[in-house]
Parts: C-alpha cells; structure tokens; sequence
C-alpha cells in the first residue's frame, strides 16, 4: 500500500532480523530506571492529594498532552495588548480550542499552551533551597511561585520575580490568581494576571481532558 502511514506491526522483528542478514547491525532489550516526574520531584507527597484529574496530568514523567476548550479575556491597557501579543495569546474569546503539551526535562518541564495558531511557552523548574516552590521562565521573565496543594487542587501562589536574573521588587510584581481543580472528570484551571498601574493583562480559564 503507497502513502504515508504508521509502520507499527508491518514487519514483524524475525522479519527485519532477516533483512539485516549479513550486516554489522544487531537488536537487543534495554532497562532504565524512569526518574519521578518533575511535579513529584518538586512537591513530593504533595502529589498524592491532588484530585485524580490533575494528579494524572502533572504526575507523568514522559511527554504528554491535553485538549479542550479555553476562555480568553485580554486586558484593555496598551502594554497589556503588547504583552499578550508578544507573549503568544490569542485575541478574546470564549470556548477556543486548546491544547497544552507538557515536556518533561529531568527536573524541569515545559508547558506549550497551543491556542490555535497562538502559542504560549513557559519553562518550570524547582527553585534552589525551596520545597514545593518553582520558577516559571517566560521570555527574560522568571516568576517564583509556591506550590499550594490539597484535596480541592492546586493553587500557584507568586512570590518573586527576575528578569535576565535580576531581582525586581515584589511590591511592583504582577498579582495572579492561578488555580487548578477537578470538575466531573474534567481539569478545570483558571489564570489571572494583573499588574500594578495597567490592571489586567490576561485572564484565562478552561477546561482539558488527557489526550490518550
């Protein structure tokens, strides 16, 4: 059959032996220990009381991605625009399709929030010294952010912020509400972002389900 197409169960691995009759090429069958995911590493039994939902999403150490429907509600103010814009969100809308690819790196993992054509990249990796505590990096941005967990969700409360590793005053830093629960058997999150002098600049909320 010609095309493009999935090659798993084509050829059965006697049959490749075969094919590679002759040449220096072999097979064979190796173990690795699989580190914790990154969330566990980060927050340790904290994991264990989250809500199934968004246990299944975070606590995960391989690739992995969810799809759904998002909210969006830009702030008004000039510079808010701009930062949306070179942040990657998209225009205002409700029930936006989304998905969110997360890449787990060691202790690090990076979060894709594909909003269509618009994409919003984040990288998270622990914070020296702080248990349950991450810094987000976002462009020359780092946010450092605690780590709040319980049996309704998760909560990521800002406690400091970098820029190209700088530290800036938290008094002038953003206020953000960002919180992660389970509704049914969906993920349910919600983001809201605002800054001193320019009120909003971006508000996200949603819903994702765990791609297979």
């Amino acid at each position: 059959e010609t095309g493009a197409r999935a090659g798993f169960g084509v050829l059965t691995l006697d049959e490749f032996r075969a094919g590679f009759a002759g040449l220096a090429i072999a097979d064979g069958v190796a173990e690795k220990a699989v580190p914790p995911s990154p969330f566990r590493q980060w927050i340790g039994a904290g994991v264990d009381r989250l809500p199934p939902a968004i246990r299944v999403l975070h606590d995960d150490p391989f690739e992995r991605s969810a799809s759904g429907t998002v909210t969006v509600t830009r702030g008004a103010h000039p510079v808010a625009v701009l930062l949306c814009r070179l942040l990657g969100f998209p225009e205002s809308g409700s029930d936006r399709p989304l998905v969110v690819e997360f890449e787990p790196h060691a202790a690090d993992e990076i979060w894709r929030r594909c909003f269509g054509a618009s994409v919003f990249r984040s990288r998270l990796r622990p914070w020296p010294g702080r248990p349950s505590h991450v810094r987000e990096a976002i462009g020359p941005l780092t946010y450092g952010m605690e780590l709040v967990t319980d049996a309704e969700g998760l909560r990521m409360e800002f406690r400091r912020w970098w820029l190209c590793g700088i530290p800036l005053p938290a008094r002038l830093g953003p206020r953000v509400e960002a919180r992660q629960w389970q509704d049914g058997d969906d993920y349910r999150f919600l983001v809201d972002i605002s800054a001193p002098g320019i009120g909003r600049v971006i508000a996200y909320q949603g819903r994702l389900r765990l791609n297979p």
